[in-house]
């Protein structure tokens, strides 16, 4: 069995994604700084799925990265997933579950969202089997 690393984006569609995090995350994918493995699931409310949230990611990356810099912008955005998901609803976090599979290679979360949400969403990580000694969760914002 292959283990795959993957990183799951919470707010997947936000400010933050398009300015920030795709492009960096792009930008080490073009200088080889990430795992040739590494899958990215963006999650958040907008009702997308894989080719639609690769058409956002394509346009945020067009807007925000220098064009010096887009040369292997068609492979990263292959290493792109999405799966749409109100965190409130904790039902939802079994396609999510479903979505990211096997955690036993690693799972970097990144909680882009509404401190509000962050019990919500850790409780439903929890419910999808998205937790353990493999998993690491990083906040977007202070505490």
């Amino acid at each position: 069995m292959t283990f795959r690393n993957r990183l799951l984006l919470f707010g997947a569609t936000g400010d933050l994604a398009k300015r920030m995090l795709l492009p960096s995350l792009c930008a080490l994918h073009a200088d080889g700084l990430v795992a040739e493995d590494l899958e990215i699931i963006g999650t958040a409310r907008q009702p997308l799925d894989d080719m639609s949230y690769r058409q956002f990611a394509r346009e945020a990356l067009e807007k925000f990265m220098p064009a010096d810099r887009r040369g292997s912008m068609a492979t990263f955005l292959n290493r792109l997933h999405y799966q749409p998901l109100d965190a409130n609803d904790i039902a939802g976090f079994a396609a999510l579950g479903t979505k990211v599979g096997s955690i036993e290679g690693g799972l970097a979360i990144f909680l882009s969202t509404a401190p509000n949400l962050f019990e919500a969403t850790i409780a439903g990580l929890s419910a999808a089997g998205l937790t353990g000694e493999t998993v690491r969760i990083g906040l977007e914002k202070p505490l």
